[in-house]
């Protein structure tokens, strides 16, 4: 297996390739599918902190974000790994990469499925309030509760 490298900015971002990962899997994937890239790069431009995995220098197979105030709550998000590269341990590493140096800090996970157990061994535990609201409907919303799904 090719030793993969972790670069820290949405500068190191090669926007068409990050495209290419959102739209194949389950991460920002209405926004991907509509193709509203602009909103998705404004999104990691604007993070707080930013990291991608590569291999071989030029081939982008991952990447995630964090928005914060940069001293009481880091909220990672959009954690996108390539399909050919999951199970290689690049969650966990930008995972941590994300985390470090933010001593301190609460953090909050927006996590995808089927990716619990690295989640729970990094020490994260499952929220009992948090909410969310989303222009679009997705799997990741409890429907049953409240009124029905309404775009605003």
């Amino acid at each position: 297996m090719k030793k993969t490298e972790y670069r820290l900015g949405a500068d190191a971002l090669d926007w068409k390739q990050l495209n290419y990962i959102l739209a194949e899997v389950d991460v920002l994937h209405n926004y991907a599918q509509r193709e509203q890239f602009e909103k998705i790069h404004h999104g990691f431009s604007s993070s707080y902190k930013v990291v991608s995995a590569w291999k071989d220098e030029a081939i982008l197979v991952g990447a995630a974000r964090m928005v914060s105030d940069g001293y009481v709550l880091g909220v990672i998000c959009d954690i996108a790994i390539h399909p050919d590269h999951t199970g290689e341990g690049i969650r966990r590493e930008m995972i941590q990469r994300l985390m470090e140096d933010e001593r301190g800090m609460a953090f909050v996970l927006m996590a995808t499925f089927d990716n619990e157990e690295v989640y729970t061994e990094l020490g994260y535990r499952p929220h009992k309030a948090v909410y969310g609201k989303y222009p679009f409907k997705t799997p990741y919303l409890d429907y049953t509760v409240g009124d029905p799904f309404d775009e605003f």
